[in-house]
């Protein structure tokens, strides 16, 4: 179930980004045009039955955020502390 959520939000992400760029190799990268099992859980979000709403990521998006949410629990960890002893001192 979490790796769904996380596609979920790859998609997402992936939606926000595109707004920005429009280079067909980056929109390759970033989005699916084949429905994998991964993203089947999207598939099932739509609003609509004959109209695409939301943003498939690609397998290559999907490992990005999963690393970054990876990193940023590592990060966390390791500094999240930080920030209360400062202000103690």
């Amino acid at each position: 179930m979490g790796l769904l959520s996380v596609v979920y939000v790859s998609g997402f992400i992936a939606r926000h980004v595109l707004r920005a760029v429009r280079c067909d190799t980056c929109i390759t990268c970033l989005i699916s045009l084949v429905i994998l099992s991964t993203i089947a859980y999207i598939y099932f979000k739509e609003y609509k039955d004959d109209e695409q709403s939301l943003t498939y990521p690609s397998d290559r998006q999907v490992q990005i955020v999963i690393s970054s949410v990876i990193v940023m629990e590592d990060m966390m960890a390791d500094v999240a502390y930080t920030h209360s002893l400062k202000e103690k001192i």
